[in-house]
């Protein structure tokens, strides 16, 4: 059995803890940006974790009867948007973790996107308490993330739209599956073999967009939305875990800002240094990342897309100020035994390299009812299984 802390998170003037753990796996893409809600409907259920943009939050494993997860989040409002709490939001929740993104366009109509990622992240998470309550099945791990989310969806009432990058961890520990819809991501380092201080990035998600800057996003049944992105078409990955692995959930303001390299660097050092090695990730990730942002003298993926965007080979310097999220999870060195793989890579994605590609799992819809709005309108708690 996997144990940890749960937590939903949002910047917000409001705090507690509560614990929830991702899964990982691949299959579609979308970009989905999601608002926050300022209330939250089940204090006891959920609690918003407010942190000043300095603040690191440790989630704590709180079991000592199997695999043992340590995650941490850290959450960095945009400098202008620091008094409501910024759009980002997150959860982590008994092996299951997810970051949202909520957009920002929506202030152009004067709607906070920032209570609609919240909002969704407080319902999701309940959800999934419900649909796990028979257990946790690997065959319908991507089954529960979209329908966690179609039922997040149909609670709401408010405006707007998120991204979101889900994460399922199995109890044994050895197999995450993800769920990522629109231009937030994950990414798996692994110690190197034969040098343990040396990390190598061996899975990360592609960014879906219908066009530059403008992602795959789930927005609420109110919103009339020209063109709406749902949970199944996000993109499913599922991967293989190794004791030592650190997962990183992030949103856009750290994708936008570092490069790969840069981020495999900065765990490298945070290791190195010893210490709560989840904690200090998150929060020198989250920091680098706003130095990044407000910088004029470094090249970023930021203006590398721009250059792309314009056909210019000359792009700018200077990175994308954001609300910047980071959730990182590690994985145990106990929490694998010898001698077994949990997952054999199947086929091979486009535009990356074979080792960070997990299987390809394609969505299949869910027969028992026409839209997971529908189940949950009924309160067929067996349909969301």
């Amino acid at each position: 059995m996997l144990a940890t802390l749960s937590l939903a998170c949002g910047y917000v003037p409001s705090l507690g803890l509560r614990t929830a753990l991702p899964v990982v796996r691949r299959t579609g893409a979308h970009h989905v940006q999601l608002q926050l809600g300022e209330e939250t409907r089940d204090v006891e259920e959920v609690v918003f974790y407010p942190a000043p943009p300095d603040t690191r939050s440790l989630l704590v494993p709180s079991d000592t009867s199997g695999v043992r997860l340590e995650s941490s989040v850290v959450v960095l409002p945009h400098p202008k948007k620091v008094k409501t709490g910024g759009e980002d939001a997150s959860f982590a929740r008994d092996g299951y973790y997810a970051v949202f993104d909520g957009v920002s366009g929506w202030a152009r109509k004067g709607v906070d996107a920032g209570a609609f990622s919240r909002a969704l992240a407080a319902n999701t998470a309940n959800a999934l308490d419900l649909i796990r309550s028979s257990g946790y099945h690997g065959e319908t791990v991507f089954d529960d993330l979209e329908m966690a989310l179609d039922a997040g969806l149909a609670e709401i009432e408010l405006l707007g739209s998120t991204t979101a990058c889900m994460l399922s961890v199995s109890p044994d520990g050895r197999v995450a599956h993800f769920l990522n819809v629109g231009d937030s991501g994950f990414h798996i380092f692994r110690p190197a073999e034969g040098d343990v201080r040396s990390l190598q990035l061996v899975a990360k998600s592609r960014s879906q967009q219908h066009a530059h800057n403008h992602p795959f996003q789930l927005a609420s049944w109110a919103a009339k939305m020209r063109v709406r992105d749902l949970p199944s078409d996000g993109e499913r990955y599922e991967h293989e875990l190794l004791p030592g692995d650190i997962i990183l959930l992030t949103t856009d303001g750290v994708l936008d800002n570092l490069f790969d390299e840069q981020i495999r660097a900065i765990l490298e050092d945070v290791r190195a240094e010893g210490g709560d090695v989840c904690s200090d990730i998150a929060a020198v990730i989250a920091e680098r990342a706003r130095e990044a942002s407000l910088g004029k003298t470094e090249m970023t993926p930021w203006q590398v897309s721009l250059g792309a965007t314009r056909g210019s080979p000359d792009a700018k310097l200077g990175g994308k100020v954001d609300d910047i999220t980071v959730l990182a999870v590690q994985v145990p060195v106990r929490a694998a035994e010898r001698g077994t793989r949990a997952v054999e890579p199947q086929e091979q994605l486009r535009g990356l390299p074979p080792n960070m590609v997990g299987r390809v799992v394609p969505n299949v819809p869910t027969p028992s009812f026409a839209t997971a709005k529908e189940a949950w309108v009924e309160g067929r708690r067996g349909s969301l299984r």
